[in-house]
This record gives C-alpha cells, sequence and structure tokens, in this order.
C-alpha cells in the first residue's frame, strides 16, 4: 500500500505472516512490546479470537498435534511475537493503542486465511465488525483513544487488503463498514464549525498525528478506489459545499390573447384548427382526471399542416422563441371552437360515491383548462402541446340545463372554469 512512511517495520511492513510451528508456546510473551492478551480488552475481538481459538484446536486434534494452554499461534500467525519498534521520526509510537490496535487486527485478519475463499471471507466479515464496534466504543467521540483505534482499523484494513472479504464478502455489509469508518472520522477530521477537530487536538492528539490519520485514510481511499474501480465509496472528510447561487426564473414571453383570426388565417386553415379543437376536446375527455389535481393531455401537430403552420404563425414561434406557455383563457382565445368545459371526462379516482348496494357508481364529471406548453422541435418541425385541465364539478347535463347553465352555476359559487 502506498502508506506516507515506507520505512516502518510494523504497520507498515509486510504481513507478520506465519511464523515455524516449532515456535508455539503456551501463553508466554516475547520481550518488547507484545499484542498477547490484547484481545481481552475487547468485548467483539475477545469473542472472535475465541472462536478462531476454537478452530486452532480442532485442527490441531484431528492431526493429533494439540497442545495444551491459551492458543497464542493461530493458522501459523503467532500473536506473542514482540512487535517491531517503530521508526522515531514517526508520530505513531510503537506502544501506541493505534499501533497495537492495528497489529491485533491485522493478525487475526491473517488467521482468517485458510485457502478457502468464501470460508476466509466470513470469518473477516467477524473479525472486521467486532473492530469496528469495539474502536466506537473507546472514549467519548473526540477522545485520544477512540482517535487511536479508528486509525489502528484504518492502518490494518489498507496494509492487509482484505481480499477475500472484498470478493466474497455481503456486499452490504463492506458498504456499511466503509460508510460506518468514514462517518466516525468526518467529525474528528473535517475543518468546519460543526467539526470536533480542535476538540481532538485539544486533548492531546498531536498536529503530526492528525495529518498522518488523514493520509492514511487518502492511501486506504486510493486503494479502494483503484482495485474495485471505484465501485465502494469510503468518504471521511466532509468538504464544505459552495452555496448554491439562486436561479433566475426562466422568461416565458408574454403572448397576447388574441383570437387565431388576428393571424389572418385562410378558410383550410379555420377548418383544420377546428377539427384540432374537436380532436383535442375528445383527447382531454379520454384523459383519466382524479377529484383533486391536475391531468396532461399530450398532443403533436406538424407545423407543415395547415393548423400546425397556423399556430405557429399566430404566437410568433421560430428561431428565437421555442416555447410559450399560455392559460387556459389564452388557450380558448386561440382557439374559438374550442369548448370552455369537457365532459363527461374519465375517472382514475374519486374519494367519496353513495351509491345503491350491487350498482357501480357512474361520476359524469366536468373538466377545465388550466394551461397548455406549446414546444416547437426544430429538428422535426413539430410542434407538441401539453394541456393541463382539471376536474371542476360534476353533473348529468339534464340535471343541470346544459353547458350554459352548468357554466354559470359554477360561476356562481365561485368555481372558475378556466384559468386566467
Amino acid at each position: 500500500p502506498n502508506w506516507p512512511s515506507a520505512e516502518c517495520e510494523s504497520c507498515f511492513s509486510p504481513s507478520p505472516g506465519p511464523t515455524p510451528p516449532d515456535t508455539h508456546r503456551p501463553a508466554m510473551a516475547r520481550k518488547g512490546v507484545s499484542i498477547c492478551g490484547l484481545e481481552k480488552q475487547y468485548e467483539g475481538l475477545h469473542r472472535v479470537y475465541l472462536q478462531l481459538a476454537a478452530r486452532e484446536q480442532e485442527i490441531r486434534e484431528g492431526m493429533d498435534d494439540a497442545r495444551p494452554g491459551p492458543c497464542t499461534m493461530i493458522n501459523g500467525v503467532d500473536f506473542a511475537a514482540a512487535l517491531s519498534p517503530l521508526p522515531r521520526s514517526m508520530p505513531l509510537k510503537t506502544d501506541s493503542d493505534a499501533n497495537r490496535f492495528a497489529m491485533l487486527v491485522w493478525k487475526m485478519l491473517d488467521a482468517c486465511e485458510s485457502g478457502s475463499v468464501g470460508g476466509d471471507a466470513c470469518r473477516m466479515d467477524d473479525v472486521i465488525f467486532a473492530a469496528a464496534d469495539d474502536a466506537k466504543e473507546e472514549g467519548h467521540s473526540f477522545s485520544p483513544r477512540r482517535f487511536e483505534h479508528l486509525l489502528g482499523l484504518t492502518l490494518a484494513l489498507s496494509n492487509h487488503g482484505v481480499e477475500s472479504w472484498l470478493q466474497r464478502g455481503d456486499p452490504h455489509n463492506v458498504r456499511v463498514i466503509f460508510k460506518s469508518l468514514g462517518d466516525g472520522w468526518k467529525p474528528l477530521l473535517s475543518p468546519g464549525a460543526s467539526s470536533q477537530k480542535e476538540k481532538v487536538l485539544a486533548a492531546g492528539v498531536s498536529t503530526e498525528l492528525h495529518q498522518f490519520a488523514i493520509e492514511a485514510c487518502e492511501a486506504l481511499q486510493r486503494q479502494l478506489a483503484s482495485d474495485r474501480e471505484g465501485k465502494i465509496s469510503f468518504n471521511f472528510i466532509a468538504k464544505p459545499r459552495a452555496p448554491r447561487q439562486p436561479r433566475e426564473p426562466k422568461a416565458t414571453p408574454a403572448v397576447p390573447a388574441a383570437t387565431i383570426i388576428d393571424a389572418a388565417v385562410s378558410e383550410q386553415e379555420a377548418r383544420e384548427l377546428r377539427a384540432f379543437a374537436a380532436h383535442l376536446s375528445e383527447q382531454v375527455r379520454r384523459t383519466p382526471h382524479s377529484e383533486k389535481g391536475a391531468a396532461a393531455t399530450a398532443l403533436e401537430l406538424h407545423r407543415g399542416s395547415a393548423a400546425g403552420g397556423a399556430l405557429v404563425r399566430a404566437l410568433g414561434l421560430g428561431k428565437d422563441l421555442r416555447k410559450v406557455e399560455l392559460s387556459g383563457a389564452q388557450l380558448l382565445a386561440l382557439l374559438p371552437a374550442l369548448p370552455k368545459t369537457v365532459h363527461p371526462v374519465a375517472i382514475r379516482s374519486w374519494s367519496k360515491v353513495v351509491c345503491m348496494q350491487g350498482t357501480r357508481p357512474n361520476i359524469y364529471a366536468w373538466a377545465g383548462f388550466m394551461s397548455v406548453a406549446l414546444t416547437l422541435v426544430a429538428a422535426s418541425g413539430a410542434l407538441k402541446l401539453k394541456v393541463t385541465s382539471r376536474v371542476v364539478g360534476c353533473g348529468i347535463p339534464s340535471y343541470v340545463g346544459g353547458e350554459d347553465a352548468f357554466d354559470d352555476y359554477l360561476t356562481a359559487r365561485g368555481v372558475q372554469c378556466v384559468e386566467e
């Protein structure tokens, strides 16, 4: 891995690797800094360590090589061996919590490897989740002890590589671990008012160690990006976002409420416009409406047709103006043949309907026009219309006295048939 210091012989040296079997000792730690028995300080890692040790004992019993005493040699990994001293130039000390925790997790990950990628991934999953839980339990949110344990977990993952876990482990678990690790680092490493960076430094973490942690996280981030083709994200610093600039509302050209007759249409164009108005009304009638909310109906004309050419000419659509939006009143002024209300419209849903038992309710609903958006597509010459309508009331025409009477009824109730 591309770590800040390559000369380090402990957290930054090649994997501890297997130790020859003849170095198996019952329980005694070697001279110097050791992690022998360190797992007992952590609830999760101690539990997983016992599971790995029990598996090692079963294998040895099957080979008639069982040995008494605590198991400090698991799968060829010697947990009683003394740690190599770190260079004095490094901000990380040999006996620091970060180095000892990193070596414990790293060696336990090594002890998970047996040649079976699937089995290795399952055992590594237990180790990593236990280490993540134990690291979060150490001290308060900005204590140096928690800081060093997060650093140790980061170093162990990066130096070991955990390839079996990344390849065959549960992808959801992989994402959870790196998101949880990143969320743990963000308040400790990120600049800003909501950051705990200053509290961490004031609590005893040196500036050099803080910078070292940032470089370690960056190395792990690069490693994941290169090995996993960017499929796993590890975000450990919350970068302040630039304030969003308010967007200016898009200006819609004002279109005068002039009738199509003002555009001097020919007799053929007027005939096609009347036919198009009848077609538009029929399409709106077939569009499913609800008691509340708007319904949209899409139609299309070609500017080469008589009706399309008349609409394009009347609205001034062309190279400089591709789209206009009209209110319901402007649509009626543009197409005088269009009725003020459309009935009966299709119903998609209605809140409450009272009917005799065993009969199917029949709702006779009336819809009015809210707006229409006309867009001229330059490439194809198509004129696309999106008509928005809404239900304005309901009632059978013979009961309400026809369209004019119904419009008067809605006006008396203060209901607008069309949007101004």
